[in-house]
């Protein structure tokens, strides 16, 4: 009977805390991913401004990765 209760109450604690876990990796992963794009856009904007290799500067964003290019087109780079 007390086996059953611990089963029990690990099993409710286990589907309590899972999605809370997981909601908070996915935010985290959120958090950590638009730091990398501010970031990114930053340096890009940086390097515009102060006319770096005297060209233009930009950011490409892809589904799965961002790119700080130089030109005028990530195309062009």
């Amino acid at each position: 009977m007390e086996l059953l209760l611990v089963i029990a109450l690990t099993f409710t604690i286990g589907v309590v805390v899972f999605p809370m876990s997981l909601s908070f990796y996915r935010a985290e992963m959120l958090d950590g991913i638009t730091e990398g794009v501010t970031s990114a856009l930053r340096t890009a904007h940086s390097m515009a401004v102060t006319g770096r290799d005297d060209t233009s500067h930009g950011v490409k964003i892809m589904d799965d990765a961002y790119v700080t290019f130089a030109g005028d087109s990530y195309a062009s780079r």
